[in-house]
């Protein structure tokens, strides 16, 4: 008997690595801190991933209510952002909607609500598929009930950028909607270039819920059904169509719950399929993880850019028990290779990590349960590429994250932007934590620059934490993140050091090298013969934040002392000291955890 899945945002047990002596230092705001002072202090552990990238806006609905669930999908592309809220009722009951955010300079503003041309009871609109592509989106009612439909055939509807406004272009059925065996389209959508995807996993027509998918093509403005495909080796509840992702003549499709012929019940598996020259869609792969294993559902998320695949099993089941992987697969010749399992340096188990994923080019983001900041609060990874192997860049979190806001219930990346929702976040009425109004996040990355240095094991008195540098008198770690270019030509690369204690001075650090020695309440975390700081003091305001702005490269000739200096190729360690007399060790000053940069030309 196969046993349905979800994939819900469970609880952790969170491991606390083993502490080590500690000694303090005393930081002197001296020009540079030589390597014989450096070495007077003790390690205190080894380097970790920090928190997130630097945050441009939370994105809200404007008549957020109980239960709209905001971002529980969601869209980027250039210049805009969208986010559905299947639960809204302003005109039937959940019959959905999706807002529209558009980014100006570095802010992003609400510009519009969509609805579908038809709003249904419960008709969910987007809450299930949703996928953008330059001036195209197109967001599901899978519980649609069309004239002449059986049960609930679904629907797609498809919207256009014209004038500067986004209008409803189009309602999709699907081809044969009248169809008893057809149920349910639109349970997931992708969207790319002149090509889209629906993907349909209770489809019956070839078996109970073995699924199916639909491709359709643009063709002189309208969106025309070209093909709908099935797994060749079809299986009762198979949810073939549960994830699709497309680029180009390419299609991939997820069928978490495929048996694969084999004693494990849903190890899961992803079907590729190719465009041939008549226009056909012909499958040619079948991609299974090189450890499957019984209940691991791969195939649950799919993403898909050029010549690789990136594969979520969110109920990894091995070591530790349901931490979730990702799994990467390259075009090699006509086929596509497995070349990469990843799991994040803190994986743990219930982390469930590759529900949803999302990849462009060398970035991709990938979610996760995580509880650091509460149970089911949630955070997401990013990954870059980097001499053809996925690293792990930074972990973000939603710098006003608490428990059950499921942050990363929903992901998309887009050039250096990262769209994160926490669907289940309760701003509309946050004295109930059932409110569930939902809410997204736009961070702006830095894919030159990789986090570092958190304080996850004690600090000097016992003043670890597990997403930042060692805790302040704010009670929680400071944290600094960048954005931008690192290119020293543009130089256009920030920093920027959040959750401070308030109007806290500051200064940032720069070194060649890296180190996790005691220093005041913290760690510091960069090294190298020198470290040079720049000049100017600020202080962190009422916020907590410090900021270096754009053009360091090029600054921190004049500002460093003595003058420090930025080449193409080479690599430095960013760090901030911030004062806090009133800390929980009382040395009167601490640390952020660290960022990490490659200088490009």
């Amino acid at each position: 008997m196969k046993q349905r899945f979800t994939l819900a945002f469970g609880p952790r047990d969170h491991q606390v690595l083993a502490a080590g002596l500690r000694r303090c230092m005393r930081l002197a705001f001296a020009s540079r801190l030589p390597m014989s002072l450096l070495l007077a202090g003790l390690a205190i552990s080894s380097s970790f991933s920090a928190s997130a990238q630097i945050l441009e806006r939370k994105l809200l609905a404007p008549d957020m209510e109980t239960g709209d669930y905001l971002g529980l999908k969601v869209a980027l592309v250039p210049g805009w952002a969208f986010c559905a809220a299947p639960g809204d009722d302003d005109v039937q009951t959940q019959s959905g909607a999706v807002y529209v955010y558009r980014a100006t300079g570095a802010d992003w503003g609400f510009v519009r609500k969509l609805k579908a041309s038809d709003p249904s009871f419960g008709g969910y609109l987007g809450g299930h598929g949703m996928a953008a592509s330059g001036d195209w989106m197109v967001a599901t009612t899978p519980f649609d009930r069309p004239p002449g439909g059986y049960d609930v055939p679904g629907s797609a509807h498809v919207y256009n950028l014209q004038g500067g406004n986004w209008v409803h272009a189009q309602k999709l059925l699907a081809s044969d909607y009248t169809s008893i065996y057809q149920k349910c389209f639109g349970m997931s959508a992708a969207l790319r270039g002149n090509r889209m995807a629906i993907g349909e996993w209770e489809d019956q027509t070839m078996a109970y819920q073995a699924g199916s998918a639909y491709v359709f093509e643009l063709q002189g403005g309208t969106w025309v059904e070209a093909a709908k495909v099935y797994a060749s080796d079809f299986e009762v509840s198979g949810a073939f169509g549960f994830a699709v992702a497309i680029d180009g003549d390419r299609l991939a499709v997820g069928a978490p719950e495929h048996d694969n012929g084999g004693p494990d019940v849903n190890p899961g598996a992803v079907y590729v399929f190719e465009r041939q020259v008549n226009g056909t869609w012909l499958e040619t792969q079948k991609l299974v993880a090189s450890d499957a294993a019984n209940q691991n559902h791969f195939g649950s998320a799919v993403a898909m850019s050029g010549d690789t695949i990136l594969v979520g099993t969110s109920a990894h089941n091995h070591t530790p028990q349901l931490s979730g992987a990702i799994y990467f697969f390259t075009r090699q010749g006509p086929s596509f290779v497995q070349t990469q399992e990843f799991c994040t340096w803190d994986n743990q188990a219930q982390d469930g990590i590759g529900g949803r994923v999302s990849i462009e080019g060398d970035l991709a983001l990938i979610s996760s349960n995580d509880r650091d900041m509460g149970l089911a609060a949630g955070a997401a990874y990013a990954l870059r590429r980097l001499n053809g192997t996925w690293q792990q860049i930074g972990k973000v979190f939603a710098p006003d994250g608490v428990a059950g806001d499921a942050f990363s219930g929903a992901v998309a990346i887009s050039g250096q932007h990262a769209l994160i929702a926490a669907p289940t976040d309760d701003d509309a009425c946050p004295a109930n934590v059932a409110c569930q109004s939902g809410s997204a996040y736009v961070f702006e990355l830095a894919p030159d620059a990789t986090q570092l240095c958190a304080c996850p094991s004690q600090g000097p008195c016992a003043n670890n934490d597990n997403f930042g540098g060692c805790k302040s008198s704010r009670g929680m770690g400071g944290v600094l993140a960048a954005a931008g270019s690192s290119s020293v030509q543009d130089s256009t690369l920030s920093l920027q050091a959040t959750s401070l204690p308030a109007n806290a001075l500051g200064i940032f650090l720069m070194g060649s090298g890296s180190s996790t020695l005691a220093l005041g309440d913290g760690q510091l975390c960069i090294g190298g013969a020198s470290i040079y700081r720049f000049k100017l003091a600020q202080s962190a305001g009422p916020s907590g934040v410090l900021r270096l702005g754009a053009n360091i490269a090029r600054r921190s000739i004049n500002e460093l002392s003595p003058a420090g200096w930025i080449t193409p190729g080479s690599t430095w360690n960013f760090q901030a000291w911030f004062r806090d007399n009133q800390g929980p060790c009382g040395h009167g000053s601490n640390l952020t955890s660290s960022v990490r940069v490659v200088f490009r030309p």
